[in-house]
């Protein structure tokens, strides 16, 4: 049994009395933090309780896995970068499956990629 320091109340657990607190309209100030983080940390807890444990993967799954993987060839093309923090301009080598994707950001014709310094 949790027993309320504000107004005395018996709970038959911490939650029960979080709850209790965090919906009292007068008074209990002093644990409307506690009652707050409590709350946060048990939803949390029950949804982590509803989702579906995973899966060991069949053989299927695991050849389908290996064959969606992409080969690299290591060949490198030089184009010209700019970074989107300093707008700094330079040459770079990047893989060529890279610079031929059409889905690569570009700007005004070159690529956007963090230069060495912001990267760090």
């Amino acid at each position: 049994m949790q027993e309320c320091l504000s107004c005395h109340a018996q709970f038959k657990d911490f939650k029960e009395l979080a709850i209790h607190i965090a919906t009292s309209k007068t008074g209990h100030a002093k644990g409307k933090k506690w009652a707050a983080r409590y709350l946060l940390k048990v939803k949390y807890l029950d949804s982590k309780k509803d989702k579906p444990l995973r899966g060991i993967l069949t053989d299927q799954e695991k050849q389908n896995k290996q064959a969606c993987k992409d080969e690299i060839s290591g060949k490198l093309d030089m184009v010209t970068t700019i970074c989107p923090l300093c707008n700094q301009r330079a040459l770079q080598s990047l893989p060529v499956e890279y610079t031929i994707c059409p889905q690569v950001w570009k700007v005004k014709g070159m690529f956007v990629i963090y230069c060495e310094y912001c990267r760090k």
